[in-house]
């Protein structure tokens, strides 16, 4: 299941459309002029090219726009404005509409903005509002910001997290709960429930464990939730797991958030990333859950003045997390673990 592209689109409506018709654009000859075609059946957008080349979303948008101009990430945003385009087979002709446009030359990063904006489309439907598009322009400009920043963890890291979202119960609640807080200890939050994935590419169930994570506070259930992923060119990608996720949530602003964590995970090397793959099935075979009161760890208080404290801690022979102990969990709880 490899994929040869590093973009993902999951479940936008107008899955790879937009990039199919940005190869068959042109740029146009005059400056200030846009070559378009019609992204779809619904009149409000344009896939488009510039006089530069560069790959551009023209949006016709409802209501009267104060917003200026935004250049920020290699994104640019004009708000209903005059333009200039040009459609195979009609007159030259000039419509008011609000641009959002890739200044980047990079194909990869274009492929991701195309995508990026294909989920933009499918999210704003047939009549946009002015202030719709700004809103959900300054999310995506914080998404691509993120990508000039270093990556936070491995790609194994996040290959676990991955799987915990797309193991669970509830898919879309599993993203909610998903970095609540970037400072927090563990993965995913909800309730009284703390889970922490952790992956390896080696046969050997062991993991780094911090001391917080290993001692969680009162009144919580910690838990760790441990992957075995081993890398496999035919395997699936991360760029198909992303798909697979997307299609499962089918929640807007949830994608959107599944979008910009990767992209805060992942950073600059995001694009390399998306097609790292891996053997599912083994990886997803390979899930166990552990209560973190019942594996070996450092325990009580540390002594003055010692902190961040983690240690690798073998889980071979550790019980699961049992069926007992996740009946007892709410339901909103166990949304976050398999069935």
């Amino acid at each position: 299941m490899a994929s040869s592209t590093t973009s993902w689109t999951g479940g936008c409506r107008l899955t790879n459309r937009l990039a199919d018709l940005l190869e068959r654009l042109a740029r146009p000859d005059q400056a200030g002029t846009f070559s378009v075609i019609p992204a779809s059946s619904e009149a409000a957008y344009y896939v488009g090219r510039d006089s530069s080349g560069g790959a551009a979303l023209l949006i016709r948008t409802v209501g009267v726009s104060n917003r200026v101009p935004l250049l920020l990430a290699g994104i640019e945003a004009r708000f209903s404005v005059a333009c200039r385009i040009e459609e195979r087979h009609r007159d030259v002709r000039t419509e008011n509409l609000t641009v959002v446009a890739c200044r980047s030359r990079d194909r990869s990063v274009e492929q991701y903005f195309i995508t990026t904006m294909e989920f933009l489309a499918s999210t704003l439907g047939a009549n946009p509002t002015v202030a719709a598009v700004a809103e959900l322009v300054d999310r995506i400009v914080d998404l691509f910001q993120r990508l000039a920043k270093p990556p936070r963890k491995q790609v194994v890291g996040l290959v676990g997290e991955l799987l915990v979202i797309r193991a669970a119960v509830d898919p879309a609640a599993a993203v909610r709960a998903w970095r609540v807080d970037q400072d927090e200890r563990y993965d995913f939050a909800v309730g009284a429930l703390r889970l922490d994935a952790k992956a390896t590419t080696t046969d050997r169930r062991a993991h780094e464990v911090s001391f917080e994570q290993a001692n969680p506070p009162p009144d919580t259930t910690g838990t760790l939730a441990s992957f075995i992923v081993q890398p496999s060119g035919g395997g699936i990608s991360i760029s198909e797991l992303l798909s697979d996720i997307e299609a499962r949530i089918q929640v807007h602003d949830l994608i959107l958030k599944l979008r910009t964590v990767v992209a805060d995970t992942l950073g600059r090397d995001m694009q390399s990333a998306l097609s790292w793959s891996f053997d599912l099935q083994r990886a997803t075979s390979s899930m166990r859950i552990f209560d973190v009161s019942t594996i070996p760890a450092i325990r009580g208080p540390l002594p003055a003045g010692v902190s961040g404290v983690r240690f690798l801690v073998d889980l071979a022979g550790c019980r699961q997390l049992s069926r007992a102990r996740i009946d007892t969990l709410v339901s909103a709880e166990r949304a976050l673990l398999p069935p």
